[in-house]
């Protein structure tokens, strides 16, 4: 389990600093045109390219099943919890 929150952790990551290199990359004023217009263009390609990507994975069917099975885990998980709590509160 933990290996999949480090893995989603590292997709949700990776785009946002290579969002903050790229545009300090871009906004530096002794940067060549040429380098700054081929980083821009490399950095929309790729942002457009995970977009699609996050958008295809989350429409899937798997990832429809592990959103309920993460719902109903937590929901019972909850109830156990408030269960326990209210007999820990009762009993004291």
């Amino acid at each position: 389990m933990r290996l999949y929150v480090l893995t989603l952790a590292a997709l949700f990551i990776t785009p946002c600093c290579c969002a903050l290199i790229g545009a300090s990359l871009v906004m530096q004023p002794d940067a060549e045109e040429g380098f700054s217009h081929t980083l821009e263009q490399f950095w929309n390609s790729f942002s457009t390219g995970t977009t699609d990507w996050f958008r295809n994975v989350s429409a899937s069917p798997t990832a429809q099943y592990l959103k309920d099975a993460f719902n109903n885990g937590t929901a019972a998980i909850n109830t156990y919890t408030r269960i326990l709590i209210d007999q820990l509160v009762h009993s004291v």
